[in-house]
């Protein structure tokens, strides 16, 4: 067995492609994919519908979900994810009896409000169905937000024969 890993200028040199390989990474050819996730925060509320906050983002969610998108349902002290994509959040405010209920929909990466929403129910018995008739607005809305995919490829193209006669245009 032959030891020269003792000798200093062979040392070095193991160290250092140690450290290059531990460093290296493989090129990879692909982009990273862009972010799909949109993350849901409990909507804010005064103190006499602070109970409805959480669940009408659930339902908000649930009805995301159900239109094919990934969903993160973010808790009032968590950090929204770095992956997510758009970001829905939102109050609920009370006028009278009637109760509204307020979202906005923005990009965290870009920093600007993509769309505003909103509902009303004419009590707090009914915001169950004001939450379903603007969950189906936001799925309407972020739908027509999403980032549109790469077309599919088209038709080939269609090569004249080479052989053919070609006509020039009068001189």
């Amino acid at each position: 067995m032959i030891r020269c890993y003792h000798r200093p200028p062979v040392r070095i040199v193991v160290t250092l492609l140690l450290i290059l390989l531990a460093v290296a990474r493989p090129a990879r050819a692909d982009r990273p994919a862009a972010p799909a996730t949109i993350a849901v925060i409990p909507l804010q509320a005064e103190r006499r519908l602070a109970l409805y906050g959480a669940p009408v983002a659930s339902e908000l969610a649930g009805a995301l979900t159900r239109a094919g998108f990934e969903v993160v349902l973010v808790s009032d002290v968590a950090v929204v994810p770095t992956r997510a994509w758009l970001v829905v959040d939102g109050r609920l405010i009370t006028a009278g009896k009637a109760v509204a209920i307020e979202l906005r929909i923005r990009d965290p990466e870009r920093a600007i409000d993509v769309t505003r929403l909103a509902a009303r129910a004419a009590t707090v018995a009914t915001i169950d169905a004001a939450t379903r008739d603007l969950a189906a607005d936001l799925t309407a809305a972020i739908t027509a937000a999403r980032p549109c995919a790469p077309a599919a490829p088209s038709e080939p193209r269609v090569v004249d024969d080479p052989r053919a006669p070609v006509e020039l245009p009068p001189i």
